[in-house]
């Protein structure tokens, strides 16, 4: 008994699975090499034992506590990329671009309908990306 069960995908689902996996194992490598080189105490930013006993408050008292901070915006985590564990962030932040990059790629080959709902997507969460930096805050 032969079992066809073949099926196409759409050019738009192929583009955006490739994108996101790609990227994710980029922000997954961008996180991880960087991490465990900070575990090592290659150029820290951060103590690694202040990070540990203060790593379940709000990251606002988070920095304040562990680098005697106040953040906003992206400004500070982009001004110590010369850090171990600021590169880590630097993956997280990577990662958080995956569904952004990855609708990009659909779009691009989009058809129809498609076409208008992902740049209307992509709008919105480019928006939540710039969305700190209008309206201030940093997330708690």
């Amino acid at each position: 008994m032969e079992n066809n069960n073949s099926f196409q995908v759409d050019p738009m689902g192929v583009a955006f699975a490739k994108a996101m996996e790609i990227f994710t194992y980029i922000g997954l490598a961008a996180m991880l090499i960087p991490g465990v080189i900070y575990l090592f105490g290659v150029r820290p930013f951060s103590d690694v034992h202040a990070v540990a006993a203060h790593w379940g408050e709000p990251s606002s008292q988070f920095w304040e506590h562990v680098n005697n901070m106040t953040v906003h915006g992206y400004s500070w985590f982009l001004s110590h990329l010369g850090y171990m564990d600021m590169l880590c962030i630097g993956g997280v932040a990577v990662l958080a671009l995956v569904p952004l990059i990855s609708i990009f790629a659909a779009l691009l080959k989009a058809k129809g309908v498609y076409r208008p709902l992902l740049f209307l997507l992509l709008l919105e969460f480019a928006f939540a990306i710039v969305k700190p930096l209008i309206l201030g805050g940093v997330g708690e």
